[in-house]
């Protein structure tokens, strides 16, 4: 399969959102108290966007599989682990060192762990990056964890039969589900203790070990998806779709949106107008 240009579509259509769920929630929520009806759906929309994250890292699960298939399809050879995560490291690191150096001088009461956390994209399970200027930079960080087994876990996913990726497509919708009403836990280095946040009920989670749990558990959904959902009937993406449209318009459980949005990436492929558009 070749590079899927549209995708660039999609990835700035989820930053958009993103960006409103961040800067305007607070506006729709009012235009929902004051006036209801239409703006009702209008701030289910808003307020839904941190699940961009998870179309990220849905269509990075994507992208990856379209790189390395050929790489690690059959088997992880240890020089191409080394060359492929060195260029991880590469794309993703001097911008990354960039910014978190630019907003450390803006810092107050910045410290010795706040500094090593983040220089090691270790911050989300020390939960450092909530006290910096910084904090969306979160999935970067869980997303360079998940880079550490992808090679490992593609090969798992792609030499697995049918049966055994439905089973494995079932297991991590329900740990989905399940880790919204879960406690996450990280390690508090300034007091040098093991703490726990409570459950927020969706999977805005980007603290702890939850947010690891819930990065590498969109991935391997991602990943089968990629295996799979471009060879679906028209009709069954477009279900998967308006799945994704009535549940974020609705506000349904966040797994059910999710579930909704595997099928973005084949819908982009194979629906020759969206694809032009998104191109």
């Amino acid at each position: 399969m070749t590079e899927i240009k549209s995708l660039t579509g999609i990835r700035g259509i989820a930053a958009i959102w993103v960006v409103i769920f961040h800067y305007f929630s607070t506006h729709f929520l009012n235009l929902s108290t004051n006036h209801g009806g239409f703006f009702n759906y209008t701030y289910n929309i808003v307020k839904n966007g941190y699940l961009a994250v998870d179309l990220f890292f849905l269509l990075s699960a994507i992208v990856l599989s379209l790189s390395y298939q050929k790489k690690f399809g059959n088997y992880v050879d240890f020089n191409e682990f080394k060359t492929y995560l060195f260029k991880r490291i590469a794309r993703i690191y001097p911008l990354y060192f960039f910014t978190i150096v630019l907003t450390f001088f803006y810092q107050k009461n910045l410290s010795i762990s706040h500094v090593i956390t983040h220089l090691t994209f270790t911050e989300v399970f020390f939960n450092t990056y909530f006290e910096t200027l910084n904090f969306p930079i979160w999935s970067l960080a869980t997303e360079m964890f998940v880079y550490l087994i992808f090679p490992f876990v593609f090969y798992l996913i792609f030499n697995l039969n049918r049966n055994f990726n439905i089973v494995l497509a079932i297991i991590s919708v329900l740990a989905l589900y399940f880790i919204q009403y879960s406690e996450s836990h990280y390690i508090n280095l300034h007091f040098m203790r093991y703490e726990t946040v409570a459950p927020k009920d969706n999977l805005d989670i980007n603290w702890g070990n939850l947010a690891y749990v819930r990065t590498v558990l969109v991935y391997a959904i991602g990943l089968i998806a990629y295996k799979y959902s471009f060879t679906f009937p028209r009709i069954v993406l477009w279900a998967f779709i308006s799945i994704f449209i009535v549940s974020v318009v609705l506000d349904l459980n966040d797994v059910i949106t999710v579930i909704g949005m595997i099928c973005i990436p084949a819908v982009i492929v194979k629906i020759n107008f969206l694809k032009s558009f998104l191109s």
